[in-house]
């Protein structure tokens, strides 16, 4: 390992991620800066497994995501997960710190029904779980919601928290490449950006 690489792998996650100055990436284009003192993700959030619970912050297991609520009633959410489901793939296949975790939320269909859809959806290996009614609350606070009077944000909302939590970036709605609709998941420099977290 080169002297920088290894003084870079010494630095914590947030750093590291500060230390490629991703907000200068071309793949940052379809993120926004978290608003001034978001903070961290809501990790003492529970949510539902199918079998069990686990916290955001276990279910992170110290490592940097992509924090992603959907709902089956969301069209735009919808859109997503096969692209969603490729990014996935290629960034475990390069052993890549970064994972997407997908939450289900402010939606009554069960989670099976949710993994079915997925499935359906080209989506099945997405790494998916169910908010709780006090999950979906936190969310509520981090993201805000839609409209006044409204429990949920807008969907989808997406972030990039690093290991320990911190928010780096987040993105509402579809996420658009440099070409055209829906091609962000599908982008050589998406991947590039993220394998870098």
């Amino acid at each position: 390992m080169i002297a920088g690489a290894a003084s870079l792998a010494a630095l914590p996650a947030h750093a590291q991620a500060q230390a490629f100055d991703y907000r200068n990436h071309a793949a940052y284009r379809a993120w926004t800066d978290p608003p001034e003192g978001a903070g961290k993700a809501p990790l003492e959030a529970m949510l539902e497994t199918g079998e069990s619970q686990i916290s955001l912050g276990d279910w992170m297991g110290g490592r940097p995501a992509i924090i992603a609520l959907w709902a089956t009633w969301c069209s735009p959410c919808l859109i997503e997960k096969a692209g969603e489901a490729l990014m996935s793939k290629r960034l475990k296949a390069a052993n890549a710190r970064l994972q997407i975790l997908i939450i289900q939320a402010y939606d009554e269909k069960p989670l099976n029904q949710a993994r079915f859809l997925l499935k359906r959806l080209g989506g099945g290996d997405l790494d998916n779980t169910r908010a709780t009614p006090e999950a979906e609350a936190a969310f509520s606070k981090h993201f805000g919601p839609a409209r006044p009077g409204r429990d949920e944000p807008y969907m989808p909302s997406l972030m990039i928290a690093d290991a320990e939590g911190n928010e780096l970036a987040r993105s509402v709605g579809v996420m658009s490449g440099p070409d055209r609709l829906k091609d962000y998941w599908y982008d050589d420099a998406t991947f590039e950006f993220l394998s870098r977290f």
